[in-house]
């Protein structure tokens, strides 16, 4: 991270939530025009493991829920 009262950075929230802010000052940025596309990739059914294809079935469910209850400031979930 920047150490520097000159400087700034644009983070996701997940790249600083682990920081300790007391050195930071953390200001949220909404701005519509703005985005970073994510995206949950993974191998077809038949090439994962079990254990893979629970993780990846857990993670979709989650973020779906999380995006539906408003919990995911600025996310949009888009099916491909």
């Amino acid at each position: 991270g920047v150490v520097d009262a000159r400087r700034a950075q644009l983070q996701p929230g997940a790249a600083i939530s682990h920081l300790d802010n007391d050195a930071l000052r953390v200001i949220g940025v909404h701005n519509p025009v703005l985005s970073r596309p994510n995206f949950l990739v993974s191998l077809s059914d038949d090439e994962l493991t079990p254990a893979g294809l629970a993780a990846r079935v857990v993670l979709t469910k989650v973020m779906r829920q999380l995006v539906d209850a408003g919990e995911w400031p600025g996310a949009t979930l888009y099916a491909y």
